[in-house]
This record gives structure tokens, C-alpha cells and sequence, in this order.
């Protein structure tokens, strides 16, 4: 298969300790010798707030919208994500 892939992601400081993502991503995969073609595209929204340079607390939401010329493949789901993140 040949698979192509293209994204685009912005962050946005509020202030030092919260910051803001949201983003695309488009991956298109095509099949040699069979008549296949899946096509996801991802939209996504974050963010994370420092509580200290160690700890983090962040959120994310995903969008997936999963084309495919196979019969009865196409799917949307929803992916949210709350967490705390510790880095030494």
C-alpha cells in the first residue's frame, strides 16, 4: 500500500502554564492490486495546564472519520482523553 499523510497543529499560550492545541490530520492509503482506498481524517482539541514544572494536567478530544471503498467500512468515533502527566 502507499500511504500519505498530512497534518496541521497549532498551540496557543494563554498564559505560561495553560496552553491550548487543536489540529487536523489526513491519511489516505491506497492499495496496489485490489480496488481499496481508506481515507481518516482526525480533528482534535487539548489542552494542559502546568501546575508545576513537574505535574501537568491535560484533556484531549479527537474526532475520527474513517472512509473506505469496502463495503459497510465507513465509522465516525469520538475519543476523549483526561490524564496528569509527571515528568523528573
Amino acid at each position: 500500500s502507499v500511504v500519505r499523510q498530512f497534518g496541521l497543529e497549532a498551540r496557543h499560550a494563554f498564559r505560561r502554564n495553560l496552553i491550548a492545541t487543536a489540529g487536523i490530520k489526513y491519511n489516505v492509503a491506497d492499495y496496489q492490486g485490489v480496488d481499496l482506498t481508506e481515507r481518516e481524517t482526525t480533528l482534535s482539541l487539548g489542552a494542559e495546564y502546568f501546575l508545576n514544572r513537574e505535574w501537568t494536567v491535560f484533556g484531549r478530544y479527537d474526532h475520527l472519520m474513517f472512509a473506505t471503498t469496502a463495503a459497510n467500512g465507513d465509522y465516525n468515533i469520538d475519543v476523549a482523553r483526561v490524564g496528569v502527566r509527571w515528568r523528573q
